[in-house]
């Protein structure tokens, strides 16, 4: 064998047909595409999660302002003026020296 059908043989075999390199393109595509898919997901599910963590965010901000209302409120139910108040107003009651004038309808 001469070393020009070697060299010859040699090429052929390293010569990549049209099969081969549409193989090749295809499964490139398919993996596009298929890593294209799966980042979509990912983003759809991070826009989803962004969405949630806003509205936690929100509810965390209203039970803050509530806690902080309630604290306030607890000071304040703590202070004679407010126990007399209510003694007053909600339970009808009056000091022994004290005449209550109601309004008739």
């Amino acid at each position: 064998m001469s070393r020009r059908d070697a060299r010859t043989r040699i090429n052929n075999k390293k010569r990549i047909t049209k099969r081969e390199k549409l193989r090749c393109y295809i499964l490139v595509a398919v993996f596009v595409v298929a890593v294209g898919v799966c980042g979509f997901r990912t983003v759809s599910k991070c826009q989803k999660y962004d969405a949630q963590i806003s509205s936690y965010k929100a509810q965390l901000k209203n039970e803050n302002k509530k806690e902080k209302e309630n604290k306030e409120l607890a000071k304040r139910v703590k202070t004679d003026e407010f126990v007399e108040q209510y003694a007053r107003e909600k339970l009808h009651m009056a000091f022994d020296n004290e005449v209550v004038i109601k309004k008739s309808n």
